[in-house]
């Protein structure tokens, strides 16, 4: 989202008691999660981001939990087993679109790609804590 939406949703979202990480765009999501193999109990994703969208972001987020890499393939057993120790320790995040677009479409895209879930912007205060205490 833009910067100040970020810091108003970094804010809240602390004021709740919560750790927060904010990157500025899908790209950066994604290597978080990817390549830094960062672990988090939710991800907020704002649909409309520079250099990666949202969805396109939580479709590469969702193939990295469900699918084995090229590398992983080659190596086999031995593969097998760091991955087994990797996935133990990343635990796979609850995945939840946020956009500001009323129509089915926008929801439909973020499914698609992997979303658990979709909340339309602004999200209450209320709403997010009630989805951060799950």
């Amino acid at each position: 989202d833009d910067r100040f939406c970020l810091m108003a949703s970094t804010a809240v979202i602390k004021r709740l008691g919560f750790t927060v990480k904010s990157v500025e765009d899908g790209e950066d999501a994604v290597d978080l999660i990817v390549q830094k193999k960062e672990s988090f109990r939710v991800l907020l994703m704002d649909k409309n981001m520079a250099r990666m969208d949202g969805p396109e972001a939580v479709r590469r987020i969702a193939q990295h939990f469900s699918s084995p890499t090229l590398r992983e393939e080659q190596e086999g057993e031995a593969a097998e087993s760091v991955l087994s120790q990797q996935q133990q320790q990343q635990r796979v995040p609850c995945v939840v679109g946020l956009t500001g677009d009323t129509v089915e479409d926008a929801h439909s895209e973020f499914v698609a790609a992997g979303a658990d879930r979709v909340m339309l912007k602004p999200v209450q205060v209320a709403e997010l804590q009630s989805l951060l205490m799950q």
